[in-house]
């Protein structure tokens, strides 16, 4: 073979070779068939449903557990503040001043013990029925009945403070005829020097004692004008019960306060010669010890704050119908008045009731009796009701020795169209029915707390 023959055939396979390439290239640059484009769009498509019905999901359940844990953290706090107060019923107070013992009284008062009006119904803990929320028609359609309560005792203080009874106020009493004044001074008690809390100015030591003794000057605006109840103990173990109606900077001493007390215009701090003997009484220039009494009020209202309504749940205006919230109102001295406005613990309260074991005290009869959430309104009455109106010493408040509560709170949102069935007895109720047919989740906490600071209470 020559030369010739050898490339010419060596060119002709180059060729073969670049049209073999061209062809396959060609091939490539044609793009999806009908068919290919279809197919694809179809599995894109498939894809793409359950990609966003996973994301759809998993924001559902992230938004209802978000509102979940709102609605959780509602209820511990709640609980727990609640929990505070109860365990400070009739702290450094009384459990019932009509029947109580200790109380300095005047001779031939008994079965009316106390002379100051604003007192008369002092006692450690009241319950009553929440009526206007009872009347809502969510708490008809879930069968809730809830209640309010009234606590008393010294809830912003651990001591007692050691004074001096200055003087029984029958001229000059800067809060009217029969007031007392007693001088805390700093550099006799460690309590008093604890409670200005290193203020070192009159106007520093002034603010801390009212701060203590009459919160509602403190506020913000201040609360001015109100009465608060203090407990005066004198050196013979007596207890009177007063009511504060003023702190003045002492002038005469250097780290000293002076508490205006209010009174009778029979006698403020009742004298040994008042109650007829040693037995109970106080001297003027003697020692007494004081402490602070505060009142508060335990409910569920309406909400009242138009920042915090949602206008397309709970309609416009300003107040929400069909938002309930848990509040605690400070309240002076007749534990009537409110003082300043309710504090707001938690939002969206859908229920609180009160359980109670109470000793009667009565021989031959069961040492305790249990009343049940679900009580009848009439044993709440007869055994925490208002005590004034208590005919007999071994039924009243002062009997109670345990208080269980239940306090529940729902969602904001409704996210069910059904209920979830409960067993029959109390509403323990998981879901709370709205408007319609819409059910929003609830979270419930039972608990209970031992009212150690009248167990023996007679």
């Amino acid at each position: 073979m020559s030369v010739r023959q050898v490339r010419d055939g060596r060119e002709e396979l180059l060729a073969q070779g670049n049209e073999r390439l061209r062809a396959r290239r060609a091939r490539r640059a044609r793009g999806f068939t009908l068919v290919e484009l279809m197919i694809s769009l179809v599995m894109g498509l498939i894809v793409a449903l359950a990609a966003v019905g996973l994301s759809r999901t998993a924001t559902t359940t992230f938004y209802e557990q978000a509102r979940i844990s709102g609605v959780e953290a509602n209820v511990r706090a709640a609980s727990e503040r609640f929990r505070n107060d109860l365990s400070r019923v009739s702290y450094m107070s009384s459990p019932n001043i009509q029947w109580d013992p200790k109380v300095a009284a005047l001779p031939g008062s008994a079965g009316n013990p106390y002379r100051i009006p604003a007192l008369e119904n002092l006692q450690g803990i009241r319950i009553a029925t929440a009526d206007d929320v009872r009347a809502h028609a969510f708490s008809v359609a879930n069968n809730i009945t809830p209640q309010e309560v009234f606590i008393s005792g010294n809830l912003t203080s651990d001591d007692v403070y050691r004074g001096v009874f200055m003087r029984d106020g029958t001229t000059g009493a800067a809060c009217g005829a029969g007031g007392a004044e007693v001088r805390l001074d700093g550099q006799a008690d460690p309590a008093v020097r604890r409670l200005f809390n290193g203020e070192t100015t009159g106007a520093g030591r002034q603010a801390m004692t009212q701060l203590a003794f009459m919160p509602g000057e403190r506020m913000t605006p201040a609360v001015t004008g109100m009465d608060y109840a203090v407990q005066v103990m004198d050196m013979r173990g007596c207890f009177h019960y007063m009511t504060i109606c003023r702190v003045d900077v002492e002038t005469t001493q250097p780290e000293a306060v002076t508490l205006q007390l209010a009174g009778d215009p029979a006698r403020g701090i009742l004298t040994t010669s008042d109650t007829g003997g040693d037995v109970c009484g106080s001297r003027i220039m003697e020692e007494v010890a004081i402490a602070p009494i505060q009142r508060v009020r335990w409910s569920m209202a309406v909400e009242d704050e138009p920042r915090r309504i949602d206008t397309v749940l709970e309609g416009t205006g300003t107040t929400a119908p069909d938002k309930f919230n848990l509040y605690r109102q400070l309240l002076a001295a007749d534990g009537v008045t409110t003082v300043g406005p309710p504090e707001l613990i938690a939002e969206y309260a859908v229920d609180l009731k009160l359980g109670l074991i109470v000793d009667s005290g009565v021989t031959g009869a069961p040492a305790t009796t249990n009343i049940d959430f679900e009580g009848a309104d009439g044993l709440f009455a007869q055994w925490a009701g208002p005590v004034a109106g208590t005919p007999l010493p071994n039924v009243g408040p002062h009997r109670i020795r345990s208080v269980r509560y239940r306090l529940a709170f729902r969602t904001p949102f409704p996210d069910r169209r059904a209920d979830l069935p409960m067993p029959g007895g109390p509403p323990y109720i998981s879901r709370y029915r709205m408007n319609g047919n819409d059910f929003a989740r609830v979270r419930t906490v039972i608990s209970e707390v031992a009212l150690l600071n009248q167990a023996k209470a007679d």
